[in-house]
């Protein structure tokens, strides 16, 4: 009866799991929101209770000015319970004024890129705050235990499931018979009859986002003395959650709530079968998190509009204008001009983070022409960049197979593999291509890139990379970055550039466009819905591909850390959202402010935890880009030089041509 034992000791994390997605209920049924900074609310509501058990001070969600309130010592648990709880109520009502309210009105893809731009905030707050490592949270609960079917268990796990319980019924009454929450329940599905009868929808959207905090405030404190409590941890958490939540389609609160301890228990069989003298030894790490993402490949498949209907799917507002090029010229000579500046005066660590800026492009031109062009809005570019970089690394060792033969190789299986993410694009549009996809990453760090069994520490560094006997190495000796490794990066960039200027430019691009305003009306006119998505699925994953290669052979070899999700996954599309993510110069400007990149090493010496300030900066950055200026950085720039080409073309009309503008909704053409 051990498996008795690893379930209940898994109930811990279901409560986790159940509470979360319960949170992310509260904030889709009354405001169409999926918000995936949900886990990192109950992460800081976890963390406040922390230091009111430890040391008595009270954290506030701010830096850079007074950020603590000393109480005179360690406070007891009720009071640090409300501390924590009430902070999350904080955060959230914050989050749905500052963010979510101006973005009511907006597409899906500015929500999801604002709840990325919040989780990057609160880890960053919290990192700076509370530091990196893990922490143990003083417990609240019983210390003794029970026995059950024979197995000794800790009585706080089951006062923990017992306090869900509470929680969930609280909920379900509320929703069910108190006016208020019959409203809130009622309002996602009739937005205007609920309305109509008087009620207001501000005030429907703060009732909706104070429970998602009061539910997460209340997980956070209730299971950080049971489970590892980091930045990352509960963080991620969320994909879980959304597997819960996407199994009671958004709407049921009993399914949430058992859906959420189901997939703990499921993860806790796997680890007893771990044990087991047959089990794979190459799913000894990671197998846990494969659940989720089978889970919501099935809802998919047998319920593909679970996460549609209501406000959320929608799509309210336009996409931002995306201009189909008309020339790479310019981000060609750009590339150069920079480059060349680079080798020129630039040595060491920065021609080394000049080098990643150049593969970062890469990464973010396969978002741009995925999420820009084609509107699919996927996370999964890094666990393909990630797949490449594995796979080259064990072509090269392992096979022996030389550069560029592996490379190109590794290129080829990924962009594969790639074209397995468009299956589910094919069921799957906005959010809920957003959610497989992030489950898919979450997997592929798990299985593959974190596991000893495929990723081996004693492969070593992989050999110097040579072509036509010319040594493409990054490093030589003291030299970090040798100039034919950058040229090399340089090139490829310019090549990719060029395809994805004549991609975007020509019928291709017109097909991706209409696919993305609206794929019922671009069927009806003739574009193949299946043979699009995946021919822009494949080529965004050649791109993704060859950037893991390169970033495998950038590093020397493969680095899991390399392809995090959190570092880099999630950041990726909110870089690119924030270079401009329908622009080939936005891809250029994103690609500076990747973590490793220049402008990080340029400011890096001002902080002494660099990454986290660098994040938090960015995080703040991508709010306000989403809020004020969904165009980005690019877009702006580009808003700025037509508006001027305007007013100069009505001055001499005959010496100006306005570039073809094609907004999310219709395609404009302006000739002279």
């Amino acid at each position: 009866m051990e498996w008795v034992l690893f379930a209940v000791l898994g109930l811990a994390a279901g409560v986790a799991y159940g509470g979360i997605g319960l949170a992310v209920v509260a904030t889709k049924r009354g405001t169409g929101v999926v918000n995936l900074a949900q886990g990192a609310v109950a992460m800081w509501g976890a963390y406040v209770y922390y230091a009111m058990r430890e040391t008595g001070t009270l954290h506030l969600p701010i830096v850079g000015i007074p950020s603590t309130i000393e109480t005179g010592g360690p406070a007891s648990a009720p009071v640090a319970i409300a501390a924590g709880v009430l902070s999350s109520v904080l955060l959230s009502l914050l989050a749905y004024l500052l963010v979510f309210r101006p973005l009511r009105n907006a597409p899906q893809l500015a929500s999801v890129v604002a709840s990325i731009g919040i989780m990057t905030v609160i880890q960053s707050i919290v990192a700076i705050q509370f530091g990196t490592g893990q922490v143990t949270v003083p417990s609240w609960f019983s210390t003794n235990t029970i026995t059950i079917a024979g197995q000794t268990v800790p009585v706080n796990i089951v006062e923990a499931v017992l306090v869900f319980a509470v929680m969930v019924v609280a909920v379900w009454a509320y929703l069910r018979f108190a006016r208020q929450g019959i409203a809130l329940a009622a309002y996602a599905d009739n937005t205007r009859a609920v309305t109509l009868m008087g009620y207001s929808a501000d005030l429907l959207a703060l009732r909706a986002w104070a429970m998602s905090g009061l539910i997460a405030g209340i997980i956070g404190v209730t299971v950080a003395p049971l489970v590892p409590l980091n930045p990352i941890t509960m963080t991620l958490y969320i994909v879980p959650a959304l597997a819960a939540a996407l199994l009671a389609r958004f709407r049921s609160v009993i399914i949430v709530a058992v859906a959420g301890l189901g997939i703990s228990v499921l993860q806790s069989f796997v680890t007893y079968l771990k044990t087991m003298p047959w089990y794979p030894p190459w799913l000894q790490v990671g197998a846990e998190d494969l659940i989720p993402l089978l889970l919501i490949i099935g809802v998919l498949i047998f319920s593909p509009a679970s996460l549609g209907g209501g406000r959320g799917a929608a799509a309210a507002g336009r996409l931002p204008a995306a201009r189909r090029p008309t020339s790479v010229r310019g981000p060609v000579i750009v590339v150069i001009v920079a480059t060349g500046i680079c080798l020129l005066l630039f040595n060491g660590v920065y021609r080394f983070a000049f080098a990643q800026s150049l593969i970062a492009a890469l990464l973010i031109l396969s978002v741009v022409i995925l999420t820009g062009y084609a509107g699919q809005i996927s996370l999964a570019p890094v666990a393909i960049a990630g797949a490449a970089g594995l796979l080259v690394a064990r072509l090269t060792i392992d096979a022996g197979l030389p550069f560029p033969v592996a490379a190109v190789v590794s290129v080829l299986i990924a962009a594969a593999l790639g074209m397995f993410v468009a299956l589910p694009a094919l069921r799957a549009v906005g959010i809920q291509l957003a959610v497989v996809t992030l489950a898919l990453a979450v997997a592929a760090q798990s299985v593959l890139f974190s596991n000893p069994a495929l990723n081996p520490a004693a492969l070593g560094n992989l050999p110097p990379a040579r072509l036509f006997g010319i040594d493409l190495s990054v490093r030589a000796g003291s030299d970090i970055a040798r100039t034919p490794f950058i040229l090399l990066c340089c090139g490829v960039l310019i090549v990719a550039l060029m395809v994805v200027a004549r991609v975007a430019g020509g019928r291709t691009g017109v097909r991706l466009l209409a696919i993305r305003s609206n794929e019922r009306a671009a069927a009806s006119v003739g574009v193949g819905i299946v043979e699009t998505k995946a021919l822009v699925f494949a080529f965004s994953s050649v791109l993704a591909a060859t950037a893991g290669v390169l970033m495998t052979y950038g590093v020397g070899q493969f680095s899991s850390a390399s392809f995090d999700v959190l570092a880099l996954g999630l950041p990726l599309l909110a870089f690119a959202y924030l270079g401009g993510i329908t622009s080939l110069y936005g891809a250029l400007v994103g690609a500076l402010m990747v973590p490793g990149g220049v402008t990080y090493v340029l400011i890096s010496g001002w902080f002494q935890d660099p990454g986290s300030w660098y994040l938090l900066f960015s995080g703040v950055a991508l709010i306000l880009t989403a809020v004020l200026n969904p165009e980005g950085i690019a877009g702006a720039t580009s808003k700025l030089v037509s508006g001027l080409q305007l007013r100069r073309s009505r001055r001499h009309p005959a010496e100006n041509r306005v570039e073809p503008l094609v907004n999310s909704d219709r395609v404009e053409v302006t000739r002279v």
